[in-house]
């Protein structure tokens, strides 16, 4: 029975990715991971988050160095948050999550006995007339 239900999530898995949800938010993913002014301005982020970290360990660290890298850092993050590209995969990102998210409650649910009326919008409460959960 277990290696029924593995297969089975895997299905579900494979369904998951031929969802639009799944399918935006790989589109999104690889049209942001192709921006190459992008791309430059994470490799400065990731070089002053770098830099502030090294600075932060240090064991007589200097205050005026760690608060220039910090505003560094948070305009390098700002720019990074301003590219479109980066908004639409955020989004789609959260849309993913709340598919998986609502895929999860169900099943959680259904493996201790329990069907709420939220995860059924349209539940009526009879099961007689039901075509979602049997």
């Amino acid at each position: 029975m277990n290696k029924e239900i593995m297969e089975m999530a895997k299905d579900l898995g494979i369904k998951i990715q031929k969802s639009k949800e799944f399918l935006d938010f790989k589109l999104l993913k690889e049209e942001m991971d192709s921006d190459e002014k992008l791309a430059s301005i994470r490799k400065d982020f990731d070089s002053i988050k770098n830099s502030l970290n090294e600075e932060i360990s240090k064991e007589n660290s200097d205050r005026d160095k760690i608060k220039k890298l910090s505003d560094e850092l948070r305009d390098a993050y700002d720019k990074i948050n301003n590219f479109e590209s980066v908004c639409k995969y955020e989004d789609a990102k959260k849309n993913l999550n709340v598919l998986v998210n609502e895929v999860n409650t169900v099943i959680n649910e259904s493996a201790y006995g329990k069907f709420y009326q939220s995860s059924f919008a349209s539940c009526s409460g009879s099961c007689e007339s039901c075509e979602g959960c049997h």
